[in-house]
């Protein structure tokens, strides 16, 4: 059983020592995936539907694929601005418009700015906050309803844990 292990980890190792960056960023990203549970709620961003559809909340459970994310970062770690990749559907959060509207699921491409979204930490605690580039809204989800961009505030329902 050890034996497998080493194998696995070793291999593992391997891939990302050898292959291109494109192809070592999807391998690490693939290990980092999570749910994302939102303060106020305590419930967990889920992906439902296709393209265009919207993002809502639900109990958390992280052996469903559907509400698995990757925090990605197309510039690099020690960049904040990120896409938030469904692992079931391989589609981003996006958030069109400057105004208050649902948040909803588009083909990733980190060339559009209403998919970027900056993650700022918060410094004795856990949780996130989501900022959309396109937009400056935050990334909000109230009483269990859809997720949408808002204005920024001091609200739970912004605030985001992603484990």
């Amino acid at each position: 059983m050890l034996r497998k292990l080493f194998a696995c980890v070793a291999a593992m190792a391997a891939m990302l020592l050898w292959a291109t960056p494109a192809e070592a960023h999807q391998a690490s990203s693939a290990l980092a995936s999570q749910v994302i549970r939102n303060k106020s709620s305590r419930l967990c961003l889920v992906a439902r539907g296709t393209h265009g559809a919207p993002i809502v909340q639900t109990t958390c459970d992280d052996h469903f694929a559907d509400q698995k994310w990757i925090l990605r970062h197309p510039w690099g770690t020690s960049d904040s601005r990120i896409q938030i990749v469904n692992v079931h559907k391989n589609l981003c959060l996006v958030a069109r418009g400057a105004t208050e509207s649902d948040v909803t699921l588009a083909n990733c491409n980190a060339t559009w700015a209403d998919q970027i979204w900056i993650s700022r930490g918060w410094a004795h605690v856990d949780y996130e906050r989501f900022t959309n580039v396109n937009s400056g809204l935050c990334l909000a989800a109230r009483a269990g309803q859809r997720a949408i961009q808002t204005r920024c505030g001091s609200w739970g329902d912004q605030l985001w844990f992603p484990w």
